[in-house]
């Protein structure tokens, strides 16, 4: 939902950019992410093993280590977003519209740092039954960042 606002705004700034960012967002942003899910999910299934045995220690242990190592996942996965333009380029995309893919990735390096913070977070309260899903939160957030601009 973000990324559809985000994209809403970026074609008000010409057709290349709005290309670019969303060769960006489908392409870079789509496979970090998909790693980020599912290295998440296959978590999930020891943290409801934990909660179940009642045993919490254990349970935020996983948590930690989890966050440790989406966040390495995210420090390999900035080279991606940093090196989007040659890729972008590589798979056969034309030089103008990489060039703008690669500024639009620029700017979504802190995002992933915070998704790779915001996933593992969220797997763990779900696993105690705290919260059902994201897309209620990700609504609630994209209602207020839209009256917020």
């Amino acid at each position: 939902m973000l990324t559809f606002a985000t994209l809403s705004f970026t074609g008000h700034l010409g057709s290349l950019e709005l290309a670019g960012a969303s060769i960006a967002s489908v392409g870079i942003q789509g496979l970090a992410y998909g790693i980020m899910l599912g290295m998440a999910s296959a978590v999930q299934t020891v943290r409801g093993q934990a909660y179940g045995a009642q045993k919490y220690g254990a349970l935020g242990v996983i948590c930690q280590r989890a966050i440790v190592l989406h966040l390495g996942a995210a420090v390999l996965l900035t080279f991606l977003y940093w090196f989007s333009g040659p890729i972008l380029i590589a798979i056969g995309q034309s030089e103008s519209i990489a060039e703008q893919g690669q500024v639009f990735a620029h700017g979504l390096i802190l995002q992933l740092y915070a998704f790779a913070i915001s996933c593992p977070m969220q797997r763990f309260l779900q696993a105690q039954n705290i919260v059902k899903s994201s897309k209620g939160s990700s609504s609630f957030l994209s209602k207020g960042i839209f009256f917020v601009n």
